[in-house]
């Protein structure tokens, strides 16, 4: 592990990870499957024990169902408020089919506008 990334950095990443995965009912193997990394890497992020290169962390974003920028504000909120709301969002979204993700686009677009 480098140094200068504390240790609650990284097991803050990987409880963000885990709860991502089980949000999408993936077990470890899958998402390790998903992103091309062995499932053992899979258990040591998610319990802070490594650190992920860029590559993994954009590998973990497409497989989780989440941008990188969202993946990072997850693991490391500016507003607590704002992240428990994302999170929760996050949770609800992804469980939904991609007509579901169509018509909750249509209407996050139409409410943003009304606004």
């Amino acid at each position: 592990m480098r140094e200068w990334i504390k240790p609650e950095a990284l097991e803050a990443f990987g409880r963000v990870i885990r709860e991502l995965r089980k949000n999408l009912n993936l077990t470890q193997e899958r998402l390790a499957e998903m992103c091309d990394r062995h499932p053992v890497f899979i258990s040591e992020l998610e319990r802070g024990h490594r650190s992920p290169s860029l590559d993994t962390i954009l590998r973990l974003s497409e497989a989780l169902k989440v941008s990188p920028s969202d993946l990072m504000e997850l693991a490391f909120p500016s507003d607590p408020e704002r992240h428990e709301l994302k999170k929760r969002i996050a949770a609800l979204v992804a469980q939904q089919s991609t007509d579901d993700l169509k018509r909750l686009l249509a209407i996050v677009r139409a409410y943003i506008e009304v606004k």
